[in-house]
């Protein structure tokens, strides 16, 4: 991160899927995988005001 925040342009390229979505309605069999993506989803929304 140091190496962006120095330079004056520079992007983020985040990969998720539609399970990142569906990790809040409960009773998905593949709840650890939906939440981990949906992790990543949000991370990524939290650094966007900073940069």
């Amino acid at each position: 991160m140091p190496y962006l925040v120095a330079s004056t342009e520079g992007h983020i390229i985040n990969t998720s899927s539609v399970n990142g979505f569906w990790a809040s309605l409960g009773g998905f069999p593949h709840t650890s995988y939906s939440a981990a993506k949906f992790a990543v989803k949000r991370v990524l929304r939290s650094l966007n005001p900073r940069f």
